[in-house]
């Protein structure tokens, strides 16, 4: 009996450590084929390759670091939306992430906005009772150079930072309507 399930447990050994490399987290990045603006919840706004990948068998959760690809838009449209953590792509395009009235995103770490391309845009959106929640910090980081713009645009929304609210090489200027930043 002891020598057949010694091949057992080995078996099952293998299977386990196999099983845990699996599990990883996969980065998600907003492609940038198959239209600008996509939705978060559309798999085929998602490559786990590259910005230029094929289409995700899914969209991103909790464990999953999302990179926004230079050039794309995507619209948060769902409450319970999560990632990892956020960061959006350098390239020679703007790129802009909304959230749609009502939608929630929750980032498990940091989010980080920055432009190191001259003349580019980096936006994150909310408007009408949506909410942000960053359990990390929140960086928005313009760099220095010509019309380098990182943008957190908060309208009748919610924003909450548990952890830093970052500005680096940014003009602090904006407003808030009935905005939470916690």
């Amino acid at each position: 009996m002891k020598i057949m399930l010694r091949p057992l447990f080995t078996f099952l050994a293998v299977a386990a450590l196999f099983v845990a490399g699996l599990a990883q987290a996969q980065t998600y990045y907003a492609r940038t084929t198959g239209g600008s603006t996509t939705n978060w919840n559309q798999n085929t706004t998602w490559s786990t390759a590259n910005c230029t990948g094929a289409a995700a068998a899914g969209i991103p959760g909790a464990g999953n670091p999302v990179q926004i690809c230079s050039g794309k838009t995507v619209n948060v449209n769902i409450a319970g939306a999560q990632s990892a953590a956020l960061t959006f792509v350098n390239g020679n395009a703007n790129s802009t992430l909304n959230l749609d009235s009502g939608a929630t995103l929750t980032v498990n770490g940091n989010a980080t906005i920055s432009t190191s391309n001259n003349n580019r845009v980096r936006t994150i959106a909310l408007a009408n009772s949506s909410t942000l929640t960053v359990t990390g910090n929140l960086t928005l980081d313009s760099n220095t150079g010509t019309n380098r713009d990182t943008n957190l645009t908060v309208t009748d929304a919610t924003a909450i930072v548990n952890g830093n609210l970052v500005l680096q090489d940014c003009n602090a200027t904006g407003s808030a309507s009935r905005a939470t930043v916690g």
